[in-house]
């Protein structure tokens, strides 16, 4: 009896393991969705919804992940298949393909649970550095139980779906096994999938306003190998573009709205003159304490009330604390070229890890042409996402893991963060000891990050097992430690020490953009020279650099993408921008632009964590596409 030609090709194979395929993926969503619905805000329908695009995303998944099987069967031999080798070799490849997606299965839920979301681009750059990231897997997980169970089940899986399809393989060889009769059902499976490959993407069925539908929705697979693709992408082929001096003009009328002046009088030069005053306070040192995924939302002083943040919340009290103060993304990257270069979040990588990036216009060429030694000092190996290279090629000194000698505590990222302070102040004591020069650092720390594990004796926070918020209550123990050893020194009194989270810990909601989980703490500390006060005025990282730079009185030209927000003519409020994954959001008053991929621009109200649609804006979709295209274009064409 010969099998139906018009059939998908050897669905009598095939289709045991696609069904598994599906199945498993509605009970990776119910897992999802029954373990992190309050953090997601997901609901009973939204689970419903999820699962039926889920179901149609993991079927069109199923297409391409079955091709190159079809492939094989198609073209080795009929007779070679049928016996006990070609059935070994097949048995397998399938039995592999069963215990990788009940292993990608698992890992998605622990993904979510970090990052609540798909696997995104930051699953891609994670690939890139496997001594961090599988090092951080084994210390917050229980590895060897978890591969065992994996592996039992997946054999359990596989002997019940092999014993179908294979059964299903001999009886098709044995009736058709001619070649014509193989590229018939092979055909009907290439034209089948061609649709799909045309029409049909990873976010083809992200219909929902609500993010967390559309992620879990999602199939981890597609969005992947999506990110993988786009990982630095072309911005005018992808995203909204205007006429090149359009952009320069729109962007250079918005900046002189705000009082900023623009020496030179060509059309597509960003280079500002900021002129120093006589009342800055002059060339002290600076500190900044860029602190690892320290939120807003865990800090007293910015509306917490778990009490998670004693020493931090009595630094705000003696600084000029930054009350409405956001981060430019959900990297570290993303906070360093902020910070760092003033440069707003081009999609879809950042610029720390493009190359290029060496003798751009940064905080530290300026601060060097004024005199002062610029430093870079880092808890963990600076290999990782390429920042030793960044700051080194724009002339920071380097100290990382390797200049500290005998940590009391070390992890897979690096020393603790009290190691770091210690090892930051005598960085700074030999700088003084050795020349009467200004220094501004940026010191990075990592404690606050899986898997969690701190030194035993630190008060309220145990070894490990404490999460996250252990590690918030760490972070502020070292600040706190650092802040103690500093005041000994006799560089403190001119000194300013700044403490800015690079990121929140996660960004999660419902919303399209989750605005809140961009919300960062910034303090400013210098009690010889700053009054504490609380600046009301909204505060991005972009905005760091110019901002101390002002305050210190100091004269220079940058194309910074940021601004001195102490200048009266800085308006209280004003739009901020922030990436997320791919979407790139301008956001001011409860309003949302976001440009997305395929030049896709949406407009939402924002209100209480949740997303409206709305009238797309097109003005602001004009100036944030004038900010993007610009940088984009400086950076590619080495001009930033």
């Amino acid at each position: 009896m010969k099998s139906p030609r018009f059939l998908p090709p050897f669905s009598a194979f095939l289709a045991p393991f696609v069904a598994a395929y599906l199945v498993l993926g509605g009970i990776t969503r119910v897992v999802i969705w029954g373990v992190f619905r309050e953090d997601s805000r997901l609901s009973w329908g939204g689970l419903f919804t999820a699962l039926m695009a889920g179901a149609v995303n993991d079927l069109v998944v199923s297409f391409f992940i079955c091709a190159p099987v079809v492939v094989a069967m198609t073209l080795l031999p009929s007779r070679w298949i049928t016996r006990r080798r070609g059935g070994l070799v097949l048995g397998t490849i399938t039995f592999l393909g069963v215990a990788l997606f009940l292993f990608v299965a698992i890992a998605e839920v622990l993904f979510w649970e970090e990052f609540e979301s798909r696997f995104n681009l930051i699953a891609v750059d994670y690939l890139i550095y496997p001594t961090e990231v599988l090092g951080n897997i084994r210390e917050s997980y229980p590895v060897a139980p978890i591969l065992g169970g994996l592996s039992v089940v997946a054999l359990i899986m596989w002997t019940f779906l092999w014993r179908r399809g294979r059964i299903a393989l001999m009886r098709l060889w044995q009736t058709e096994s001619s070649w014509r009769a193989k590229f018939q059902p092979s055909g009907a499976y290439a034209c089948s999938i061609l649709p799909f490959v045309l029409l049909f993407s990873a976010d083809s069925l992200s219909f929902s306003n609500n993010r967390a539908i559309n992620e879990l929705a999602s199939n981890g697979v597609a969005t992947f190998f999506r990110a993988a693709r786009t990982e630095e992408i072309d911005y005018h082929q992808f995203y909204k573009t205007l006429p090149g001096d359009e952009a320069f003009a729109i962007l250079r009328r918005y900046y002189e709205s705000m009082g900023e002046v623009y020496p030179s009088a060509e059309g597509k030069s960003l280079v500002r003159s900021q002129l120093g005053t006589q009342t800055g306070l002059g060339k002290l040192n600076v500190i900044v304490l860029a602190q690892e995924s320290l939120g807003a939302q865990f800090v007293g002083a910015y509306g917490d009330t778990r009490g998670l943040t004693p020493n931090v919340d009595a630094l705000a009290k003696e600084s000029l604390m930054f009350k409405n103060a956001f981060a430019t993304g959900t990297r570290t990257v993303r906070g360093l070229e902020a910070m760092v270069a003033s440069f707003p979040p081009i999609p879809s990588e950042s610029i720390v890890k493009r190359a290029g990036s060496d003798n751009i216009a940064n905080w530290g060429a300026i601060m060097r042409a004024n005199g002062y030694r610029s430093s870079f000092l880092y808890g963990g190996f600076g290999a990782f996402d390429h920042m030793n290279a960044f700051f080194r090629g724009n002339g920071f000194d380097i100290g990382d893991r390797l200049n500290i000698s005998n940590p009391r505590f070390t992890n897979i990222w690096g020393v603790s963060d009290e190691d770091l302070f210690h090892y930051a102040v005598e960085y700074f004591d030999n700088l003084t000891a050795t020349s009467s020069a200004p220094f501004f650092s940026l010191v990075l720390s990592t404690s606050n990050h899986k898997p969690f594990t701190f030194r035993p004796g630190v008060p309220g926070v145990p070894t490990s097992g404490g999460g996250r918020e252990a590690g918030v209550r760490y972070a502020d123990f070292a600040i706190g430690e650092f802040i103690k050893e500093a005041k000994t020194r006799p560089w403190f009194d001119n000194t300013v020490i700044i403490v800015i989270a690079d990121h929140d810990s996660r960004v999660y909601g419902r919303a399209y953009v989750p605005v809140e989980h961009y919300r960062i703490p910034v303090l400013v500390y210098s009690p010889a020279h700053i009054a504490p006060q609380i600046n009301e005025k909204v505060f991005s990282s972009l905005d760091l650099a110019p901002t101390i730079l002002g305050l210190l009185g100091i004269n220079y030209s940058a194309p910074f993408y940021g601004v001195d927000v102490l200048k009266d003519s800085i308006p209280a409020s004003r739009p901020v921008m922030f990436s997320h994954n791919h979407n790139i959001a301008w956001y001011e008053k409860e309003k949302l632009t976001v440009l997305g991929l395929q030049k896709e621009v949406r407009t939402f109200n924002y209100r209480q964590g949740k997303t409206t649609d709305a009238p797309t804006d097109e003005e602001a979709g004009k100036l944030l596409a004038a900010h993007l295209q610009t940088a984009y274009e400086l950076f590619k064409s080495r001009q930033y």
